[in-house]
């Protein structure tokens, strides 16, 4: 028979009452009814029901995280960092992809919200993310994540998608490039908007001619990167560099390069956005704008506590990450320690 309170009450010669109060870590029972709680509660193995605390004390140490998708090396490492720092809180996480799709958003906030967990992380870069915040609760502790809320009061992080491509760009131009491709991402990504406009800025700060051929589609996966790269394969009047919105489509492009024999970055340099592990172990090692992907993940949940210990004034609050150019081989340059 499975055991239960009464039954660890029972042995432990106290009420239900005080073996809750143990489980909850309060105040009122003594270091001595403690112990003994304690020790009968791991001599009878007893597992108390996390939805039946969580009626009682209004939390449920978990904290739930809506995602665009789990598959890439930056989900992976967003993950990594939400989790390491939710552990350091004594929280659990519950992860679930929408792959950018409104109504999966939707049905996970549906499924969510109302006390099955106590706060939520989402991303939702795509530019009609108002019509994700219609769905919120009004008792829900939200943090966004790289996510369009043109001026709505929620906690935010995101990265400086605008000055990385810009940076970046200027980088290529001071190898020599004039003719300086870019492959999009997605394009209703806020993301891939942002890095867009700070591609454009550049070549027009700079003096460059704008060629549309070299604005290439992509939608974020190894796959666009490939199909693109053998696109501009097939031009004429090639570019001397591509600037990858993200590395996933960078790397996918230099598969494609490798299998055509193009010589990277003699023939055609390379750069890429995220700086995600694989990177610096490519042959060459890929330039790209670094993302501190781990700490937003972190800085997210710390946000997020914040606001569940109503320490926020429940005004949103802004965070910006600066990204960073990282100069590898696959521009031309020597790689240093990163």
């Amino acid at each position: 028979m499975k055991n239960g309170i009464k039954e660890v009450a029972k042995k432990a010669n106290v009420s239900t009452a005080t073996v809750s109060r143990v489980l909850n870590s309060s105040e009122v029972v003594t270091e001595e009814t403690k112990r003994r709680v304690l020790a009968v509660i791991d001599e009878l193995n007893y597992m108390p029901h996390a939805i039946g605390r969580a009626l009682v004390t209004r939390q449920t140490n978990l904290i739930g995280v809506i995602l665009p998708d789990v598959h890439s090396e930056f989900f992976s490492e967003l993950i990594r960092g939400i989790d390491k720092a939710a552990r350091q809180h004594n929280y659990h996480i519950i992860v679930s992809s929408t792959h950018s799709d409104k109504r999966e958003i939707e049905s996970m906030l549906t499924v969510m919200q109302g006390g099955r967990v106590d706060g939520l992380i989402i991303m939702s870069p795509h530019i009609d993310t108002e019509e994700v915040i219609k769905h919120l609760s009004p008792l829900s502790r939200v943090v966004f994540v790289n996510s369009y809320l043109n001026g709505a009061s929620f906690d935010s992080v995101t990265i400086d998608n605008y000055g990385g491509a810009y940076q970046m760009v200027e980088h290529l131009i001071e190898h020599g490039h004039k003719r300086i491709a870019i492959l999009k991402g997605e394009e209703r990504n806020y993301d891939a908007q942002e890095r867009f406009r700070g591609y454009l800025d550049a070549v027009k700060d700079n003096g460059l001619d704008r060629i549309k051929n070299f604005e290439l589609l992509g939608d974020f996966t190894e796959e666009s990167g490939y199909d693109a790269m053998i696109g501009v394969l097939r031009m004429k009047s090639k570019p001397t560099a591509i600037f990858c919105s993200n590395d996933s489509m960078a790397l996918g492009a230099l598969r494609a390069m490798h299998e055509k024999d193009i010589i990277v970055p003699g023939e055609i340099a390379l750069a890429g956005f995220d700086d995600v592990p694989s990177a610096r172990y490519v042959l060459p090692s890929l330039t790209s704008v670094h993302v501190p992907i781990f700490e937003m993940g972190k800085e997210a949940v710390e946000h997020l506590f914040v606001s569940l210990e109503g320490k926020n004034g429940g005004e949103g609050k802004k965070m910006m990450l600066p990204t960073l150019v990282i100069k590898r081989e696959s521009c031309g340059c020597t790689p240093v320690a990163t």
